[in-house]
């Protein structure tokens, strides 16, 4: 098992797009705190090509039970919070927010579609049993 590193996120680049006074420090520390799922297909190939050809086990969950249990402990990010490699777009404390608030159709008409509204998933701390939601593991490398 690997842990990543965070491989594509600069702290000079962080710093120079984090909003409301957060530090690198505490933006990694949100980020920690978090258990991050790709909403699509296409932003999982990408982040496979980040780790170049290296395989990856990859879980395919029911998001309908995931959502169902946890709701509340759930936040959607429009952009990829962990990357600051090549348009580092400003982030801060309003990045992720909770699937009430999300503002989707209007990010939905800004990006030009449905799969480019939400660019993360996240679970704050946790997903307790989460092979209760698997649909299937795949080994993926691209």
């Amino acid at each position: 098992m690997v842990i990543r590193d965070q491989k594509p996120m600069s702290d000079a680049a962080l710093q120079k797009c984090l909003t409301h006074g957060m530090t690198p420090a505490e933006w990694y520390e949100t980020l920690n705190r978090k258990v991050f799922f790709w909403v699509n297909e296409k932003r999982l190939n990408g982040m496979l090509r980040a780790y170049g050809g290296r395989e990856h086990v990859t879980i395919i969950i029911d998001t309908h039970k995931l959502l169902s249990r946890q709701s509340l402990s759930v936040t959607l990010s429009p952009i990829n919070s962990g990357n600051t490699r090549r348009k580092a777009v400003p982030r801060g404390r309003d990045t992720f927010c909770c699937l009430q608030d999300y503002p989707f159709d209007e990010l939905r008409k800004r990006r030009h579609g449905v799969g480019n509204a939400v660019a993360e998933l996240a679970v704050d701390w946790s997903v307790p049993e989460i092979g209760d939601l698997v649909i299937r593991v795949e080994f993926r490398s691209l």
